[in-house]
């Protein structure tokens, strides 16, 4: 039996919208920088460290972790800082009149000014004090006129010079911002000559420097420093990320990575950007326990369009969908359905629900309204195409649940078709998947032969996704018969990667395929490919089912062949993941079984075998059609 059921078992990963956040940010404190992390490319990376396929070396920090000079928070709090200058110009405008206060005032005013990125006003504000000697003061015109003429060397100079950690911070900002790291590790370095004491934030900003210079291990030693200086939920989820960054070359760290986002999230539980990562990390392992904390976190905050809260009202919901708690989940779902932040997301997973329960015809009826809901919203959806896949593909897979392919053709066709989303190996195991489903269960083979043979002869450095065509290209190719070339070539592929790979993630259902490809062309299989081959079986159905055919094709052990493909049989029937597979088993038997009957003499049996079997195959298995059509020829 070809083997392409580890393939099968990674769909449906993505049904959930809101499950899982694409980026994170997380704002440094006192200072206007923010981290973006991106922890979907991460575990990608960590996946494929696993696969027999090379990847570039994705350690390097600065492809998580970068630079802005924007504080999101900072920009979310604008409002609400703009009504309180407003409150403070009133209530002491009088204190400018006062030659012991006029100073304080204009300081503070300006400091409003300096939050809502109003720099010159924050500069009239300056220029009106009169101590200009104060360092603090002179520190804080200092960085406005930076701000408003970062090209000047005296100021960079006056920063250096007041040596506070106020403009230390400040000086070593701008110099990372402008990725010139020598500068900002000269003005950390004069910082901690001169000082004994070190505060949380230097080391905070030191570690940032080793992030830019991807030197992780450093960067998580002052992480550390300044978190046991200052126990702040920045500290701790930095570490967290880094940790997890390490992982992808030393699995050991997740568990580290883990223990410091929980310390994050227990430390502040309103610190939205630990959440998301808790999230992202535990909610499939420990969906109790983000239960928990999600019900907490939604106790203590209001209901807004724009925050956290709706993304953790959805993961709240699919803490119980995990779960298999199907009532509970559409209950939380229920209450979300008049929230304008994410239609499309909750109709979605008001679908997976029902789907999972088997309600299918309601399940399509949500499904339907999520597509409606997203495709009201352009805008969206010119911003990001995923949604759009994940609804297209769970509307698709609720159709061929239901034997309904020539809507899944239709859906696919007059939605998006393949035109904007770009191949990549998770769409092609999830959206263009259950398109290739319904291709083959209505027997649309030459559309199907016409997607694959591109990717697979395609000269691509993704190599997983050549194997994944591979495979399913040599699947159709067995199941109708023709181009023996083609056939050849995806076995020398398979037989490449075996070679290259010969302990890689796949290795097991590649020595399944190269061997059931031989048998099924009739040709010689090496010793050695048969002997690593033998020392899987029984490992899944698949194998275990080649097995069966290897006996019967070369062997001619009839009895004993038939008896590995019923073991196969009962190892699907005890394996979720392999319960689609139990129709096509047996039938693949009963075709086997009618070949022996022919080669036996008794023609009789053997048609009357392939007759049932037909009538069988016309139901959901149509590729097998033509294989059976060759052998009642020879009835």
């Amino acid at each position: 039996m070809l083997d392409n059921i580890e393939y099968e078992q990674q769909k449906a990963k993505e049904d959930v919208l809101c499950g899982k956040s694409e980026k994170i940010d997380m704002d440094m404190p006192s200072q206007e920088m923010s981290l973006t992390f991106n922890y979907a490319e991460c575990e990608k990376v960590a996946r494929q460290k696993a696969s027999p396929v090379p990847v570039n070396s994705a350690s390097l920090i600065s492809r998580y972790l970068t630079v802005n000079t924007s504080s999101i928070a900072l920009i979310k709090q604008k409002k609400a800082i703009q009504k309180e200058l407003a409150l403070f110009e009133k209530e002491n405008a009088d204190l400018a009149k006062d030659e012991r206060f006029s100073d304080t005032y204009y300081f503070r005013l300006a400091g409003f000014y300096s939050l809502i990125k109003n720099y010159e006003k924050e500069g009239e504000c300056l220029s009106q004090i009169k101590d200009k000697e104060n360092a603090v003061y002179a520190a804080k015109i200092a960085e406005n006129e930076l701000r408003q003429n970062e090209n000047t060397e005296e100021n960079l100079q006056l920063l250096y010079k007041l040596n506070t950690a106020e403009s230390v911070r400040k000086l070593s900002g701008f110099y990372l911002s402008n990725k010139e790291l020598d500068k900002a590790e000269e003005a950390l370095n004069h910082y901690r000559k001169e000082h004994d004491e070190i505060p949380y934030e230097i080391d905070f900003q030191q570690a940032f420097f080793f992030m830019q210079k991807d030197d992780a291990d450093k960067a998580i030693h002052f992480l550390r420093q300044s978190f046991y200086t200052q126990n702040t939920p920045q500290a701790a989820l930095a570490l967290s990320m880094l940790y997890l960054i390490q992982a992808t070359k030393y699995k050991r760290l997740v568990e580290k990575a883990r223990l410091w986002c929980k310390i994050a999230v227990n430390l502040d539980i309103s610190f939205t950007p630990a959440l998301r990562l808790y999230v992202n990390m535990e909610l499939e392992k420990q969906p109790e326990k983000v239960e928990f904390i999600l019900s907490r976190y939604l106790k203590l905050n209001n209901v807004t369009e724009k925050d956290f809260y709706f993304d953790a009202a959805i993961n709240h919901a699919k803490c119980a969908f995990v779960k298999e708690k199907y009532g509970a989940a559409l209950d939380r779902l229920g209450n979300l359905t008049d929230n304008k932040t994410n239609q499309a997301a909750v109709w979605n997973n008001i679908a997976l629900c029902n789907a999972s329960v088997g309600k299918l015809d309601r399940a399509e009826r949500n499904i339907a309204k999520a597509l409606e809901k997203i495709q009201e919203n352009k805008t969206d959806i010119a911003k990001n195409q995923k949604p759009l896949e994940i609804i297209l593909t769970n509307y698709m897979r609720i159709l061929n649940r239901q034997g309904k392919y020539n809507e899944t053709l239709s859906l696919f066709e007059n939605t998006n078709g393949s035109k904007d989303f770009e191949l990549s190996e998770e769409n092609y195991l999830n959206y263009f998947a259950e398109w290739r489903k319904a291709l083959l269960a209505t027997g649309n083979f030459e559309t199907y032969f016409d997607f694959l043979l591109p990717i697979f002869m395609l000269d691509s450095d993704n190599l997983t996704l050549k194997l994944f065509a591979c495979n399913d290209l040599l699947r159709l190719l067995t199941l109708t018969g023709q181009n023996k070339e083609q056939m050849k070539a995806c076995r020398d592929f398979l037989m490449q990667i075996h070679r290259d790979y010969p302990h890689g993630k796949h290795n097991v259902q590649v020595l399944n395929n190269i061997v059931f490809a031989n048998l099924e062309m009739e040709d010689y299989i090496p010793e050695q490919i048969l002997k690593d081959f033998i020392s899987t079986i029984g490992q899944n159905p698949c194998n275990t089912a080649t097995y069966g055919l290897y006996l019967l094709r070369r062997k001619g052990q009839t009895e004993r062949g038939l008896s590995y493909y019923d073991k196969a049989i009962s190892m699907a029937q005890k394996d979720s993941a392999y319960t689609n597979m139990i129709e096509e088993l047996r039938l693949k038997k009963d075709i086997e079984s009618a070949r022996c009957l022919i080669e036996s003499g008794d023609l009789n049996s053997a048609r009357r075998l392939l007759d049932k079997s037909y009538k069988h195959a016309s139901k959901t298995l149509k590729g097998y059609q033509q294989s059976i059509e060759r052998l009642l020829e020879e009835c």
